[in-house]
């Protein structure tokens, strides 16, 4: 049958029967050699060739290790396409006055690397179905190599602001002592550089009302006033000669807990040490994680 789309318009039922070559005639750019094909563009031919197989080439084959090799590329992949995403958010955040027109696109892109996070997280499972011991099979041939060698994971971790003292370190040693000269440059520059971390710090404390101006009390004055009459009245009220003496007993304890909790808050020497204390546990929990 003749094409129902040369010359009877397009207001009739579209119908493809096999053989009905007319209908399949059209402008075949890739033919003409015009533009890129999709594997070209992509340079798949880079990508689905980069799978070399250690036990295959030792001639003893592990299936699983393919899978091993393609989650932790596509990782790899993820982290570019995270520090990508990443540099652009700091250099918008980078400016003494933020544009807010510019908030929109901040936002969108730190949404990108908290889902491409969660992906990563989800992509971990897939390992779940490789078995150990196919596992052990091929693990002889992986030696030294380790997640803990990923450039790119390291560059992101300081981009995001992991404080050096919060590390835990490879094999008892610096974390950067894996990485020759050219990875080291890059890694010290990123130290260097002002963190995600960093950025949004400075911006929350431009934040307005946040620091006094000439006459005008900020929002810090303000909340430690506040706080200091919530103080107050819970000592009134502890103090309360109607009180029986176990109440009072209960009331006081309150006032000095809240008070405490508080001056975490308020007192710079008490909010640093509770930031040292948490440190202290933390890296107490990591080390019990890691010799488990």
């Amino acid at each position: 049958m003749a094409c129902p789309y040369m010359g009877g318009g397009l207001t009739h039922r579209v119908t493809f029967m096999e053989g009905d070559e007319e209908c399949q005639q059209g402008v075949n750019k890739v033919e003409m050699g015009f533009g890129q094909t999709y594997g070209e563009y992509l340079q798949l031919d880079k990508i689905l060739t980069a799978q070399k197989l250690k036990s295959e080439a030792d001639g003893q084959r592990v299936d699983d290790e393919h899978l091993f090799i393609v989650i932790h590329q596509a990782h790899e992949l993820w982290f570019k396409q995270i520090i990508f995403d990443l540099d652009i958010v700091r250099k918008l955040l980078n400016n003494t006055i933020v544009d807010e027109t510019k908030t929109l696109k901040i936002v969108s892109g730190l949404d990108r690397i908290v889902k491409i996070l969660s992906l990563l997280t989800e992509q971990i499972t897939l390992l779940d179905t490789m078995s150990p011991l196919d596992f052990v099979d091929f693990r002889k041939y992986l030696t030294p190599a380790s997640g803990f060698q990923s450039l790119q994971f390291r560059i992101l971790e300081n981009k995001l602001g992991v404080k050096q003292e919060r590390r835990i370190k490879y094999n008892a040693q610096h974390y950067k002592n894996v990485f020759c000269d050219g990875d080291l440059k890059a890694l010290n520059q990123t130290e260097d550089e002002k963190s995600l971390l960093t950025l949004i710090e400075s911006w929350l404390e431009r934040t307005p009302g946040l620091k006094s101006t000439s006459g005008d009390e900020g929002f810090w004055d303000k909340y430690e006033k506040s706080v200091k009459r919530y103080l107050s009245d819970l000592a009134k009220q502890a103090e309360d000669p109607s009180n029986s003496e176990d109440i009072a007993k209960q009331l006081l304890a309150e006032y000095h807990k809240t008070s405490d909790a508080f001056q975490s808050i308020l007192d710079p020497r008490q909010h640093e040490q509770h930031i040292r204390n948490g440190m202290g546990k933390a890296e107490t929990y990591q080390s019990k994680q890691k010799n488990k």
